[in-house]
């Protein structure tokens, strides 16, 4: 490795992003964020879907089927 530089008497060295505690931030944040995700998803699919209710032929004001082409 390169020395890049001395800063009050410690040299540093070019490549070291390992030894910046950022770096180490920024892979903890990264990882906890990941690991969420994949708890999230795997809670939303040890549960049940529920059943829709029996509202006719219109969900939310929106039909349920594609009506008929125009003959």
């Amino acid at each position: 490795m390169t020395v890049s530089g001395t800063t009050a008497g410690t040299t540093t060295r070019a490549g070291s992003l390992h030894r910046l505690p950022v770096v180490w931030l920024a892979v903890a944040l990264f990882a906890a964020s990941l690991a969420g995700c994949i708890v999230t998803i795997m809670l939303a699919l040890a549960q049940p879907d529920g059943a829709l209710p029996e509202v006719g032929e219109r969900l939310l004001s929106v039909p349920a089927a594609h009506p008929e082409p125009p003959r």
